[in-house]
């Protein structure tokens, strides 16, 4: 069972129910792949691209300090933080953030991904770790909803009905492994390590009116006569591919910095990394893929491909054309694709 499979069978609901504050318990076993080892994998695949990884309160992490970067054919190909005034940092008090932490690990994609479904707004996984008593964000409020899910240690958490010094205290708990808490947007709440290592996740979904979405689809050049036509969920629903098509976000600050040769492929299975299938459409002679939050551009040769990488069946590496591998290569190393050799089924 996923993450998300087990908030909503600990809910008891279908849809997720945003707007109301909710805490419940997911079995830690399903959360097995969101620990520590979680944290090293996202550190060794960055690049440390600015926002993506930091720590709180705000510190410049210098290369020339904090970060140790190793030369490969003349170029920087990873980065990787020093061992001694990194840990320090943190022992301190700081507390390290992982910004859009779904890019790197596929048990977030996943939960990212149905939630973007079943909200047709953009969403997103951060990932928050320390090991002091500090509060380094203080009491705020969220200008979106937010999932939180502690998957290590333990952490104090106070939320309050509302934003102001006349809100309710709603829920004044610490969080175990397992447990988990909706914070509806607008609400303030107050975050505290209890000492101990700590790690949680937040799922942060956006929250866009529809006041808001009508101009921001003006904004890119449709007709209200266009808008007219569509209802809220339609409306929503392009909206979100509209952002996801013009976004200059680029994902390889995660991704393996190095190419990966055909040879390591020999005698794989690939498939389609996300739950759900993508949606393909041919537009300007070419097959535009939308899947797992993200757009690519395919030639149109490659539809029988994707076709069968979609339906839920393998396709072998090594009955592709070059041609073929070339594109599937440049997908995986995008995470769109996993590859199983016969070892790993």
């Amino acid at each position: 069972m996923s993450i998300w499979e087990d908030v909503q069978a600990a809910l008891g609901v279908e849809l997720f129910p945003f707007g109301e504050f909710r805490s419940g318990k997911v079995d830690p076993l399903t959360l097995a792949g969101l620990g520590w080892p979680s944290v090293n994998r996202i550190i060794k695949y960055s690049n440390f691209e600015p926002g993506t990884i930091k720590v709180v309160p705000e510190t410049d992490l210098d290369p020339g300090l904090y970060i140790e970067a190793k030369m490969g054919g003349g170029t920087i190909i990873e980065r990787q933080p020093r061992n001694k005034p990194f840990t320090e940092l943190l022992r301190d008090g700081a507390t390290l953030v992982l910004n859009k932490a779904d890019r790197a690990i596929p048990e977030l994609s996943d939960f990212v991904e149905r939630l973007m479904y079943a909200q047709n707004e953009a969403a997103w996984a951060n990932g928050y770790a320390c090991w002091s008593k500090n509060s380094p964000f203080g009491r705020h409020s969220d200008s979106h909803d937010t999932i939180i899910v502690q998957t290590e240690g333990r952490k104090h958490w106070r939320v309050y009905r509302g934003s102001g010094s006349d809100a309710e205290l709603v829920f004044d708990k610490i969080l175990e492994v397992g447990d988990f808490i909706h914070v509806p947007v607008g609400w303030d709440h107050e975050v505290t390590g209890v000492g101990c290592e700590s790690l949680h996740w937040t799922f942060g979904v956006a929250h866009t009116s529809q006041t808001e979405a009508i101009n921001e689809l003006i904004s890119y050049g449709w007709s209200l006569g266009q808008i007219d036509r569509l209802s809220e969920e339609s409306l929503r629903c392009r909206l979100l591919h509209l952002r996801g098509e013009l976004s200059t976000e680029h994902r390889k600050g995660l991704s393996l910095p190095w190419r990966v040769h055909d040879s390591s492929f020999s005698g794989a299975v690939l498939r389609w990394a996300g739950r759900f299938k993508p949606s393909l459409e041919i537009n300007e002679g070419q097959l535009h893929v939308r899947g797992l939050g993200k757009l690519v551009k395919l030639p149109l040769t490659m539809r029988p491909v994707l076709e069968v990488l979609i339906s839920g069946g393998g396709l072998p590496f090594d009955s592709l054309s070059n041609s073929a591998r070339e594109v599937v290569l440049s997908m995986f190393n995008a995470e769109l694709l996993i590859a199983e050799h016969a070892d790993q089924k």
